[in-house]
């Protein structure tokens, strides 16, 4: 114990150039106001770079999950229906295989239907994490931009 105080006491009887200290600390802080602003100019540039990303994203979610639902949503009877329509007669068809198709185009229609139910909670899902996302980092830009100006 006795060794530390000695080293203590070594360092208070060295002669202590005070102008030497206040140039250095003056030159340090200098260093840390330029590293400030450089990463300060770094922050407000990638926060801005991630908002604008995000929300292109949020946007091309939005107009996907508008396309599809627009999609699945079209009555399908258009675009399933058997081809029994043009050249086939349609009284020609045993009406075993008329029964058959008819049940594999009523299965088609649920189908259609379960998937718009699947992609509309998929959605809510997406948005409330991408929406929530997309907030917090357009706050944060703002917030930085703001402490800029400041």
């Amino acid at each position: 114990m006795t060794s530390s105080n000695d080293s203590d006491s070594d360092i208070k009887k060295l002669p202590v150039n005070t102008d030497e200290i206040q140039i250095e600390k003056l030159a340090v802080n200098t260093d840390d106001n330029d590293l400030t602003v450089q990463s300060k100019k770094v922050r407000i540039q990638t926060a801005s770079y991630l908002a604008i990303t995000l929300w292109v994203i949020l946007a091309v979610v939005v107009v996907a999950h508008i396309a599809a639902t627009i999609w699945i949503s079209i009555d399908p009877d258009w675009y399933l229906k058997p081809s029994l329509t043009g050249s086939i007669d349609i009284n020609s068809i045993e009406p075993e295989t008329l029964n058959k198709l008819i049940e594999l185009q009523k299965l088609q229609k649920e189908s259609l239907a379960s998937a718009n139910t699947i992609l509309n909670e998929s959605a809510k899902t997406i948005y409330t994490f991408l929406g929530t996302l997309v907030t917090g980092v357009t706050g944060y830009y703002f917030t930085k931009v703001e402490e800029k100006g400041d």
